[in-house]
C-alpha cells in the first residue's frame, strides 16, 4: 500500500503545473524534407544494397538472400528482385521533397512548387517567405518562395555551391557557400539585389542565424582542434573579426534577440 501511495504521489507531482496544449502552438507551418513510408523503405533498401556491394569488394564474398546469389546480379537486377523500382525512381525517392507541417494538427502537405531534393533553410520574421536550396546547373543555389504572391525568385546566381541561408534583419540574407577551394564562407546579400559581400575568411562558416535587427550573425565554425564552435560577427562594424562564443553547432536566435 505504501508503494502504491508513493507512486500516486509521484504521478500527481509530475502532472501538476501548467499544461501545454496543441492550441498554444503557433499557426506558422514547419518546413521539412518529407518522404512517404514507401519512399523511406526504398532508401533503406538502397543503403543495404550499397553496404553489401562495399562488403563484396572488401572481402571478395557476397551475401546470400534466400537462394539468390547476390554476386550474380547487377544493381538493377537486385532492385527488380526486391521491388525497388527503376534507378530513376530510387534516386528520386532518396531525395525527398519539401513539405509543410501544421503544428496544431500534424497534417503534412507536400509542396508542388519545389523539385525533389530541395531543402528548406529559413522563414522570414512574419512567416510569409521561405528560403530553400535546390540544384541549378549542378550546384545548389538559394531560392525564395513568397507565400503572399506565390512568386519564386532565385537569390544566388554565381558558380559557388550554396549550403545554407538565413534571413538577416529587415532586408538582408546571409548565405553559406563553398567555393572552388572547398572553403565555406558566409556572404551577405541585400534582399533587393546587389553583389553578395563576403563576411568571413575562416576555413569553415556554416548555419548562420542573425539577430532580428541584422546587427550580428551567429554561425558555426571549427576551432584549431577541429571541434564545432559557435562564433558571432558584428555586421555594423566594417572589418570586424569573429568572436568565439562557445562549443556548439546550429545556433538559433529568439525572436526578441535576447537569447
Amino acid at each position: 500500500m505504501l508503494v502504491w501511495l508513493l507512486a500516486a504521489l509521484v504521478l500527481g507531482v509530475g502532472c501538476a503545473g501548467p499544461r501545454y496544449g496543441f492550441e498554444d502552438l503557433p499557426e506558422r507551418p514547419i518546413a521539412i524534407v518529407y518522404r512517404t513510408l514507401a519512399e523511406s523503405d526504398q532508401v533503406f533498401d538502397q543503403v543495404l544494397k550499397s553496404e553489401e556491394m562495399i562488403e563484396r569488394r572488401r572481402t571478395g564474398r557476397a551475401r546470400r538472400k534466400g537462394r539468390i546469389e547476390r554476386s550474380t546480379l547487377d544493381g538493377d537486377d537486385i532492385a527488380s528482385v526486391l521491388g525497388l523500382g527503376s534507378r530513376e525512381e530510387r534516386i528520386a525517392a532518396s531525395l525527398g521533397r519539401i513539405a509543410l507541417v501544421a503544428p496544431r494538427t500534424g497534417e503534412v502537405t507536400p509542396v508542388d512548387w519545389a523539385p525533389r531534393g530541395a531543402r528548406p533553410t529559413a522563414w522570414n520574421a512574419d512567416g510569409t517567405k521561405l528560403l530553400y536550396l535546390t540544384l541549378r546547373r549542378k550546384n545548389p543555389h538559394v531560392y525564395e518562395r513568397d507565400f503572399t504572391t506565390g512568386d519564386i525568385r532565385q537569390i544566388s546566381h554565381d558558380d559557388q555551391a550554396y549550403v545554407d541561408a538565413s534571413y538577416c534583419g529587415p532586408d538582408g540574407i546571409v548565405m553559406a557557400a563553398r567555393g572552388p577551394s572547398g572553403r565555406v564562407d558566409l556572404f551577405l546579400r541585400k534582399a533587393r539585389g546587389g553583389t553578395p559581400r563576403r563576411l568571413t575568411e575562416v576555413p569553415f562558416a556554416y548555419a548562420p542565424a542573425c539577430l532580428p535587427d541584422g546587427s550580428k550573425v551567429i554561425f558555426e565554425t571549427v576551432d584549431a582542434a577541429g571541434a564545432y564552435t559557435l562564433a558571432s560577427l558584428d555586421l555594423t562594424t566594417p572589418g570586424a573579426e569573429p568572436v568565439v562564443l562557445t562549443r556548439g553547432s546550429h545556433p538559433a536566435v529568439t525572436p526578441d534577440g535576447e537569447w
